[in-house]
């Protein structure tokens, strides 16, 4: 765990809804004979470029969000997960992590990694519905809608509570 003290921030919205994208991806997998395209083809889990793929996005990410910071202050990290979300959920989730504690408070932190599973989820589908059968990409759309529904719930209460105890009587 890179970050222990993001934790408890991530855990009530991030549990739930990760729960209902592995039953739905279960349940996605569990096709009809006859009905998928056949194995994936596998590649090397030694492939030296996915590897540096991912430490230069990193690194772009790191900078981009560090100039962002820098221009627009701590929520700055939110653009930066929000955008950076479209396409890897691995160095939004890093950075802000990275910088949890330190730059931007644990809970801000946890606000970042949770947009950008929040963006990259939704891009999931739109990229489906662009490259693949309509079919598939409808069910991972319902699927997708339940998990952010069930992961904004303990959310939405938070918010609710919080705005409950600072408006008084």
């Amino acid at each position: 765990v890179a970050a222990p003290k993001v934790l408890p921030y991530l855990v009530l919205p991030a549990l739930p809804a990760a729960a209902v994208f592995g039953l739905g991806g279960l349940i996605l997998t569990r096709r009809k004979a006859g009905e998928g395209a056949g194995s994936p083809t596998l590649a090397s889990p030694f492939d030296l470029q996915p590897l540096l793929l991912f430490a230069a996005s990193f690194a772009l990410v790191a900078a981009l969000g560090g100039w962002i910071m820098q221009r627009f202050g701590t929520e700055g990290i939110l653009v930066t997960s929000g955008v950076f979300g479209l396409l890897d959920v691995d160095v939004a989730t890093l950075t802000a992590a990275r910088l949890a504690g330190t730059t931007i408070t644990s809970s801000m932190a946890a606000q970042a990694i949770l947009l950008a599973l929040g963006v990259n989820a939704t891009a999931r589908v739109v990229y489906a519905a662009a490259l693949g059968p309509l079919s598939y990409a409808l069910r991972l759309f319902l699927v997708t809608i339940a998990a952010l529904i069930i992961g904004a719930i303990p959310i939405v209460v938070q918010v609710s509570n919080v705005h409950a105890s600072t408006s008084g009587p």
